[in-house]
């Protein structure tokens, strides 16, 4: 199965199925000496976060931008990237709904990624200037 057909499985609510298949056929290309490249990898980061598996997700965007590096390839760099911040937002949404697993002075240990969502979560846009119009 492709991997572009895998996607379409995991986009008719089968999430759990697509996931596997996507898997299954990016360790078929890697068996016959093959490289996927970096989209290939982000249509699993993107299945993985339909089905609520963070984690995988942002490991699979790991290895993506490590694609990126490797092949020389920036056409799919922003995509990966805004991927990777929703995956840490989301992240960082479940953590603090689930019950106060930690506190924020916990943060300081966390990684840098979590300390940003953080920092960006808790700031306070400032008052706009008011410029004065002329009469």
């Amino acid at each position: 199965m492709t991997i572009r057909r895998a996607w379409t499985v995991a986009q008719q609510q089968r999430d759990a199925e697509g996931v596997t298949q996507i898997r299954a056929a990016l360790e078929t290309l890697r068996a016959r000496g093959m490289n996927a490249n970096a989209w290939d990898v982000c249509y699993l980061a993107e299945t993985c976060r339909t089905s609520g598996k963070l984690e995988d997700g942002l490991t699979a965007l790991k290895e993506a931008l490590i694609l990126v590096e490797e092949q020389e390839s920036r056409l799919y760099e922003p995509e990966i990237r805004r991927l990777r911040g929703e995956l840490l937002l989301l992240a960082d949404q479940s953590v603090s709904r689930s019950s106060t697993m930690f506190s924020r002075s916990d943060l300081s240990g966390a990684a840098p990624e979590r300390q940003m969502v953080g920092a960006a979560r808790d700031h306070q846009p400032r008052p706009a200037a008011r410029i004065p119009r002329p009469r």
